[in-house]
């Protein structure tokens, strides 16, 4: 386990074994589109969000979502769980999940295009 981290601090694309081995066995990309955009609504439901377990990435998005999420289970069940936690948090206008079958690259580090 301590290789595993040392691969990930160093940034190696090799630093993360496949899914399983981790723990949770489904990974869920999730897009939400908010009812409401007054600031406080917002920060209330970033506040519940962040607090989830599942939720092992979080974004807030320009375009057709507001937010984005990559949460990370163990299997339907528990993402049903999850689910129905999301949409009980805050009045969501909508939420739309797609399960990843395969992941076909990670990387821990990556440069950013004109960072030299």
């Amino acid at each position: 386990m301590s290789e595993q981290l040392s691969a990930c601090a160093a940034g190696r694309e090799d630093a993360f074994p496949s899914t399983p081995r981790l723990g949770p066995g489904l990974t869920v990309f999730v897009s939400i589109e908010v009812a409401d955009h007054d600031s406080r609504s917002i920060a209330d439901f970033t506040e519940k969000v962040v607090a989830m377990p599942e939720v092992v990435e979080f974004y807030r998005l320009a375009g057709d979502a507001d937010f984005g999420l990559r949460v990370a289970v163990a299997d339907m069940s528990a993402y049903d769980s999850f689910y129905r936690s999301l949409v009980n948090s805050a009045p969501l206008k909508n939420v739309t999940s797609r399960i990843a079958l395969e992941n076909l690259k990670a990387k821990a580090a990556y440069r950013l295009a004109g960072s030299g």
